[in-house]
């Protein structure tokens, strides 16, 4: 980026930024497009079925996008984009997707944060136990009568 950026002026690389309650590190920003990218690596396999992006990226694409908008010397984002780069495939493969910047998403990545600070009992596992052990793990047993009944 910085060989395309004559005067040096438009690309911010690797930023730190944050708000009270998080630190952020932004991996791109263009005072030009007022746009914020972070890059992310995939498979072209998932790429290729959509499950490469979630609400949890573009929700931590828009924290950074807050972020940089409410730096002590701020940086004005009206886009964010995130950068899918397949971690087995060629520089044609990447996936870019961009959208408006969405304070919605921000304060919604802000309120989780604020829920888990606050719980006073560990959350249930997002997946089965079969999901990270049944597949891997030779003793895993989900009656628990031979082997590990798992997480």
């Amino acid at each position: 980026f910085p060989s395309h950026d004559s005067f040096g002026d438009d690309f911010v690389i690797e930023k730190a930024v944050s708000l009270p309650q998080l630190p952020g590190h932004c991996d791109l920003y263009s005072r030009t497009h007022r746009t914020v990218v972070d890059w992310k690596t995939s498979t072209k396999d998932k790429m290729v079925q959509g499950k490469h992006l979630d609400k949890q990226k573009k929700i931590q694409v828009n924290l950074y996008a807050k972020m940089l908008n409410e730096n002590s010397d701020p940086h004005p984002v009206e886009r964010v984009s995130l950068a899918f780069i397949p971690r087995d495939g060629r520089l044609r493969d990447i996936i870019v997707w961009e959208d408006d910047y969405n304070p919605k998403l921000a304060e919604e990545g802000l309120a989780w944060l604020d829920d888990v600070e606050n719980r006073k009992e560990a959350p249930k596992p997002e997946r089965s136990a079969r999901f990270y052990c049944g597949d891997f793990c030779k003793y895993f047993d989900p009656s628990g009568k031979v082997g590990c009944p798992g997480l």
